[in-house]
């Protein structure tokens, strides 16, 4: 948690004793900052509250080594939770997405570290360099999202925090510069969350609440240039995940249909169209899984097949084909997938994409956009269906990335983490967000992140 959610408020004096007679109205209570200052009942009365919960040990500091659970893949950084509930961000830090400014080495170091500080700390034992980052000591982040330029976690008590770019408000609603330390975001207590390229959205119990960018209407309830303040996004009762693409959202419900809303593809003309309100989405009804890119959204189907609708420039429906589709369509030669990812951005003003799933045996097929060589399959063109991810150079046996176990894809790479806890990388590598320790990055082709697995 944020230091001023774990750490109780000290007062004496006067204000002490009026507080005292403030908080008999209440039988027995105790005063701490939650993150303001609030009552709350308790046995017995004004008892100090118990030392805070110092969190896990620093990753690697266990004989299982540091084992990735899952990763997030953004424009131009990544992001890891280990197993013990760590968080760990490499990659570009140009507007405090990456998490410098709270960088905590280990239980009971509370001081930040500047940002000379932190890149000394990233320094390795024998030589090499670490470009993974430790933030957030003292949570357990259960996931992490990432947009452009900003950085959001969910920790064990449905918390949410975000920081970096924050123009367009989708760190905390409230549009200004660049957040350094995480803005607690003023949502119910959620149960998922997901980063849009501009944007940020949480499932709550009322449904699905998001904020920041609203040009296209992604962010729900509205179109305006400037950003919104998180809210509840109307007929999203019900919802159980929630999928944030460049310019629109999707939500799949507990019944197994989905509902998008933002800049969607006109049934009718074909186009792209601007739709605030939580359009449905035809011929889905057992979706188990979603993911939004950049103008395509991705769905899982209970028969292990995926389908695929939206923006398709690049290839990333997989269908074959480069023409956009308001309805689902079904991706070519998937038959049994577990895990679906989507990515994508801007290019010359158009959408451009890719689309990746994990399949039953926990291999990589991916497909769409490959200019940055984000499809994991070497120097190639796009391609218009499904291709198998190759292993890391210097493996011939597998041919393919095999062991899988999640998988994200950013604007202009992907991420994944082995079933043994290594995170590899592939893709645009411009401003290190694959994480190689030996900087030799074969285009294309997957590379180990440093740190992460034994």
């Amino acid at each position: 948690m944020s230091s001023e959610r774990r750490h109780t408020t000290r007062l004496s004096g006067p204000f002490w004793l009026a507080l005292v007679v403030l908080a008999c109205s209440c039988r027995d209570a105790s005063v701490g900052c939650s993150p303001s200052l609030t009552c709350s009942l308790r046995p017995s009365r004004f008892k100090p509250a118990e030392a805070p919960d110092a969190g896990p040990a620093p990753c690697g500091s266990t004989r299982e080594g540091c084992k990735a659970v899952q990763v997030a893949a953004g424009g131009e950084h990544s992001c890891a939770v280990a197993k013990a509930g760590e968080l760990y961000c490499w990659g570009s830090n140009a507007e405090g997405q990456r998490g410098d400014a709270i960088l905590r080495w280990g239980v009971g170091m509370s001081s930040d570290l500047d940002a000379t500080s932190a890149r000394d700390a990233s320094i390795r034992t024998d030589g090499g360099v670490d470009p993974s980052r430790f933030v957030l000591a003292g949570q357990r982040i259960t996931k992490v999202a990432i947009g452009r330029a900003h950085t959001c976690t969910l920790d064990d008590e449905g918390l949410v925090q975000c920081w970096g770019r924050n123009q367009e408000g989708q760190v905390d609603g409230l549009a200004s510069a660049a957040v350094q330390i995480p803005a607690l975001v003023a949502v119910d207590v959620a149960t998922d969350i997901s980063a849009g390229e501009l944007h940020s959205c949480a499932v709550t119990k009322a449904g699905v609440e998001c904020w920041g960018n609203a040009r296209f209407g992604q962010s729900g309830r509205a179109v305006q240039d400037t950003g919104l303040p998180p809210g509840l996004v109307p007929e999203t009762a019900g919802a159980v995940e929630v999928a944030a693409g460049v310019r629109h959202t999707c939500a799949r419900f507990e019944d197994g249909h989905v509902a998008c809303w933002g800049e969607l593809i006109d049934t009718t003309s074909g186009a792209p169209v601007v739709m605030v309100d939580p359009t449905t989405v035809p011929g889905i009804d057992d979706a188990t899984a979603i993911a939004a890119g950049a103008g395509q959204t991705c769905a899982i189907r209970k028969t292990g097949e995926v389908v695929c609708w939206g923006e398709n420039e690049s290839g990333q429906l997989g269908d074959g084909t480069r023409m956009p589709s308001a309805t689902p369509v079904t991706v070519t030669g998937i038959q049994h997938a577990l895990h679906v990812a989507v990515g994508g951005g801007t290019k010359d003003g158009m959408l451009v994409g890719h689309s990746c799933i994990v399949d039953t045996d926990f291999f990589v097929n991916c497909w769409g956009r490959n200019a940055e060589g984000q499809l994991g399959v070497g120097i190639a063109p796009d391609s218009l269906r499904p291709q198998l991810v190759l292993s890391p150079p210097g493996q011939t046996d597998p041919q393919y990335l095999d062991s899988i176990v999640n998988i994200a894809a950013g604007a202009f790479h992907t991420c994944a983490v082995d079933g043994g806890g290594p995170v590899r990388c592939w893709g645009d590598d411009m401003f290190d967000q694959l994480g190689s320790r030996d900087r030799d990055v074969i285009p294309g082709r997957a590379t180990r992140v440093g740190r992460f697995g034994r």
